[in-house]
């Protein structure tokens, strides 16, 4: 069963949260068609992003982000196949278009989430792959190929590692020093923007969506997540909701679902993704601001 997504005020859940599950069986076909390319996708690019991490060659970008030729790679086959294989199919991808046209079908891709640490031979980083129908995530895939761990979620069909359902698993608020031994993930913002003030131990992966799936597995609590982008959390978002997990929001709206005509270079999430909502309301109330945004102040972003 999903979990409760909030928006984190006294409105209660998501408003598209009634019919977020309604997929008739000629798209839930559609969806299930896109599971196998991704899965495909990703067996493909295993060893192509293996061979290549730690090698020389990145390069900062404009936003002040690293980028390889791995990225590159990675994003330009992610975008052949799906092209050819689901021909109508939108793709929103931090390498390449970042605009949602309002298309039905939208694929939201991260082809390197982690980049700072592949480029630094840190073997914490994934291919990230979501697909959105009508804006609603319906589909995530992440692989991560230096742990030998893939998950992928269908919209009400919950999140798998493999064979393995996940479920998502709290903190014990009952016991202090049970609680003060959970785990709660966070984004490189939270330190330089955010300070996070909770009994939970704070720990920095690297990979957004590697926070979040370690939600959905029950490895961690909670996660802080202090300056998303599409691409950085769609994938992730949908793996918590899928593995029982709840959201709140720290400000701004969310990401989810999609609004036609939005550039998603600029658009920041920032939330608290957890086993509970209780979790992560405590989580958030945490939370405490340092400093405006980077967006506000005119620094480039956290780099992946």
């Amino acid at each position: 069963m999903a979990g409760t997504f909030d928006t984190g005020d006294d409105g209660g859940e998501d408003p598209v949260a009634a019919g977020r599950d309604r997929l008739d069986p000629g798209e839930r076909a559609e969806v299930h068609r896109a599971l196998r390319l991704a899965h495909r996708i990703c067996d493909e690019l295993r060893p192509v992003l293996v061979e290549g991490f730690c090698a020389a060659g990145a390069t900062v970008k404009d936003d002040g982000s690293l980028i390889t030729a791995s990225d590159r790679f990675a994003d330009d086959r992610i975008t052949q196949v799906v092209t050819e294989h689901l021909p109508g199919h939108e793709i929103i991808s931090e390498e390449r278009s970042t605009v949602y046209s309002g298309a039905p079908w939208s694929w939201v891709v991260d082809p390197v989430d982690g980049t700072t640490n592949f480029a630094h031979g840190t073997p914490v980083w994934c291919v990230s792959l979501a697909l959105a129908f009508q804006g609603v995530l319906v589909l995530a895939v992440v692989d991560a190929p230096p742990l030998d761990r893939r998950y992928h979620a269908v919209r009400g069909e919950g999140a798998w590692s493999g064979a393995t359902r996940l479920a998502v698993r709290d903190a014990d608020w009952s016991d202090p020093a049970r609680a003060s031994n959970a785990l709660v993930a966070a984004s490189s913002g939270v330190g330089r923007d955010f300070a996070v003030d909770t009994p939970l131990k704070n720990r920095a992966l690297g990979s957004e969506a590697l926070h979040l799936a370690s939600v959905a597995d029950g490895s961690m609590a909670a996660a802080v997540v202090a300056a998303g982008r599409a691409w950085d959390v769609a994938a992730g978002l949908l793996l918590v909701e899928e593995a029982g997990g709840a959201l709140v929001d720290i400000d701004g709206g969310p990401t989810f679902p999609l609004t036609a005509g939005t550039d998603y270079a600029s658009h920041r999430h920032r939330f608290v993704a957890a086993a509970s909502e209780r979790t992560a309301r405590r989580v958030r109330d945490g939370v405490r601001r340092l400093s405006l945004p980077p967006t506000r102040r005119g620094a480039p972003p956290h780099p992946r």
